[in-house]
């Protein structure tokens, strides 16, 4: 009996400069997809042509991962999807540009995160909703940024797409917030796993480059409001002001409101 051919599924870029908790999520799930199911699917992951050539090179060395570029996948500079490419797949049913992309590369099926692709998809998706921050914290959230983002969900809802999500916790918000969905939903937990290097690392050469002290306190997250970094640094200013050093990447969209606030703390 022949051996059966990998599923082909797309993927869609996400740039760590956008958003890095989905960068790295989706890399944990390429380098699992290779650890646990070796040759049963291949991650096949559309980038655009501005993407940073470093982090596809990583994501393009995991094996099994194939790499295209093109504009077709270009984001627009304040978020992951276009404001054309959802209207256009509202409109016509389906991403076209995308779509040919999608049938060049034989692809099986379709991983949309953040962006739809239309409710004519000629291929089977799952759409991934990793949380519902527009609806729990609406305040962080302009305008035309919460109705883009209510409106991918809901027409993926309405769509049919199979549904996944990254905890229990969204599973129940999902619930509460568009009742009566009858798709079919998968719960699909984030997962660190970090890379080889950084485990045979020299703990004490990560410390003297960056010139830490002795004892310091490490917060592993960037300057997003919802996360309240200043609660935190409220707490170590308990500890009578013994001194800490924070590692950020200040570029992340909601940055600009929070980190003024928290490094005048």
């Amino acid at each position: 009996m022949p051996e059966r051919a990998p599923l082909r599924i797309a993927f869609t870029n996400i740039p760590r400069r956008l958003w890095a908790g989905g960068h790295n999520y989706q890399r944990n799930l390429f380098e699992a997809l290779n650890r646990h199911a070796p040759g049963s699917v291949t991650p096949v992951l559309f980038a655009g042509t501005a993407d940073d050539a470093e982090e596809i090179a990583a994501l393009a060395g995991i094996p099994g991962v194939e790499v295209v570029r093109s504009q077709v996948f270009d984001h627009a500079p304040t978020g992951l999807a276009r404001a054309t490419d959802l209207a256009r797949a509202i409109a016509f049913g389906q991403d076209g540009p995308a779509v040919a992309e999608f049938r060049l590369r034989k692809i099986d099926m379709v991983f949309e995160s953040a962006r739809f692709f239309g409710w004519r998809l000629p291929f089977p998706a799952v759409a991934w909703f990793p949380d519902f921050q527009h609806r729990l914290l609406p305040q962080l959230f302009s305008r035309s940024a919460y109705w883009r983002r209510d409106l991918g969900f809901r027409v993926q809802i309405a769509s049919g797409r199979h549904i996944m999500l990254s905890s229990a916790s969204a599973l129940g918000d999902l619930k509460r917030f568009y009742p009566g969905v009858s798709n079919g939903v998968s719960v699909v937990r984030f997962a660190t796993e970090p890379p080889a290097r950084l485990l045979t690392t020299n703990p004490f050469d990560v410390i003297a480059g960056y010139g830490l002290p002795p004892r310091y306190f490490y917060l592993p997250n960037q300057f997003w409001r919802h996360k309240n970094h200043r609660l935190v640094v409220d707490a170590l200013d308990l500890l009578k002001r013994r001194g800490w050093t924070s590692s950020s990447r200040p570029r992340e969209a909601r940055w600009t409101s929070a980190s003024p606030v928290v490094l005048k703390r």
